[in-house]
């Protein structure tokens, strides 16, 4: 029978660019829909020539989920950028990558995050680091029904620069209102006696 369905956990075994390039072969299997690989390294595998490598995913003719885990390698802005063209995939709909304790920097992540723009994305999973920030698209200005992004940097710096989006969750406001609650709550408590 014909492969549609894969995952694959490779965590922790010095993948480098060779294997990455190897796993890009994977386009080629012509009824895969489903595809999950966890690649997470040691700090020391996989760089921007694997990435750009595992961008070419998108020529899969029928990938439709894709899930990439490559936190804890070397992956730079150009690896980022290479990602970033899985947006021309012709039928994928639902993309989670996980690149957190990588090189990424501000080009990388703006490349990442132009992922939203994609016209068939309907649910998007960033994580780049350790804030995680969740939204929803609007719908009549996109088609990206879910977009969840965590960035290791701080809130302001994100919203500095663009990276954010227009429309929080529901859940995100209540969070932070809940978190409010919490720090009023704790700077109105007296302190403890000393013992």
């Amino acid at each position: 029978p014909l492969l549609h369905t894969l995952s694959l956990d490779l965590s922790n075994n010095r993948m480098e660019d060779a294997g990455a390039q190897a796993l890009a072969s994977l386009q080629e299997a012509p009824l895969l829909h489903t595809l999950r690989l966890n690649l997470s390294g040691d700090f020391y595998g996989i760089r921007d020539a694997g990435a750009q490598a595992l961008a070419s995913l998108k020529k899969a003719p029928l990938l439709q989920i894709l899930s990439l885990d490559l936190s804890h390698n070397s992956i730079g802005d150009a690896g980022a950028e290479a990602l970033a063209s899985l947006k021309e995939a012709p039928f994928l709909h639902t993309l989670s990558l996980r690149l957190f304790e990588n090189d990424i920097r501000l080009v990388g992540a703006r490349a990442l995050v132009s992922l939203k723009e994609a016209p068939l994305l309907h649910t998007l999973s960033l994580d780049l680091g350790s804030i995680s920030l969740r939204f929803e698209s609007i719908r009549n200005k996109s088609r990206l029904g879910r977009f969840a992004l965590s960035l290791g940097w701080p809130r302001w710096w994100v919203h500095a620069h663009g990276l954010d989006h227009p429309c929080p969750t529901r859940a995100t406001r209540a969070t932070r209102a809940t978190r409010a609650t919490r720090a009023t709550r704790t700077i109105a408590q007296p302190p403890a006696p000393n013992a």
